[in-house]
């Protein structure tokens, strides 16, 4: 007996060798279009306030050297994993010659939308004490203070400072770890690091 599957797409699963007994209602085989893929995307929760359905994405993978698909955020997840401490968003992405495959691992970059001017410094300015994010703002030729900031992106061994510090303020880059062990020893959590 043929059947007919009443869509177009391609044999991801068949469970039915010719020949077999079937009952009424059992699952044969399964059909999926693969000309429309989605991606799902693991956005951390300090990157939720800058991440909107409707913005653009580019994912790539290593599997597939060469290759870049563009879509767009259709859907965030309305709660955050526990775990993970990141939200799922979704993206669709058209399967142009069908290489994308279902659970391949992939990057993805998002366009944020424009946040205003902000500062940006070298990874060696930012210091990590006691979970607390500083960079070293230079007052004088031998004075630095310690100010608290909350950072952004990260790439090409720069940082984005989203609070904190305004742009064109002289920071403290390859220094930086020797003034947080000299300046701040045992003076961490002791209101060193406020933010106003």
């Amino acid at each position: 007996y043929v059947l007919r599957a009443p869509l177009d797409g391609t044999v991801v699963r068949h469970s039915a060798p010719a020949g077999r007994m079937v009952a009424a209602g059992e699952l044969l085989c399964e059909v999926v279009d693969v000309s429309t893929m989605w991606a799902e995307l693991d956005v951390p929760e300090l990157e939720l306030a800058r991440v909107a359905a409707g913005q653009m994405v580019r994912v790539s993978s290593d599997a597939l050297a060469g290759h870049e698909f563009h879509g767009t955020i259709d859907h965030l997840a309305p709660e955050i994993d526990a775990h993970t401490r990141t939200v799922k968003a979704r993206v669709r992405l058209t399967n142009e010659g069908g290489i994308l495959r279902a659970n391949l691992f992939a990057r993805a970059r998002v366009t944020l939308a424009p946040s205003g001017a902000c500062a940006l410094v070298p990874l060696d300015a930012l210091q990590l004490a006691e979970g607390v994010e500083l960079v070293f703002l230079q007052l004088a030729a031998d004075r630095y203070e310690a100010r608290r900031v909350r950072t952004g992106a990260r790439r090409d061994g720069y940082v984005e400072i989203l609070a904190g510090l305004e742009p064109g303020t002289l920071v403290a880059t390859r220094g930086s770890f020797l003034l947080k062990t000299e300046v701040l020893e045992g003076s961490i959590g002791a209101g060193c690091c406020e933010v106003e």
